[in-house]
């Protein structure tokens, strides 16, 4: 018995629909980004918290990168 997400190819969420046919290098490219994104982001919370001079200014900043 086959799950119910898959189509007649195989693979796939559905019968159609926006994101349905996503080419997997887009898929893997949009990780790679994320992750790069999210590295970046930790990294400057880190630095921010390490080098805490300006706490009023600094809060803000962390407050903006954790978003």
């Amino acid at each position: 018995m086959s799950s119910p997400h898959v189509t007649e190819k195989g693979y796939g969420y559905g019968e159609g629909g926006a994101g349905s046919e996503f080419n997997p290098l887009a898929i893997h490219l949009a990780l790679v980004f994320t992750l790069v994104g999210t590295c970046i982001s930790l990294v400057s919370v880190w630095l921010h918290w390490k080098n805490y001079r300006k706490p009023n200014q600094q809060r803000q900043v962390i407050r903006i990168l954790w978003m």
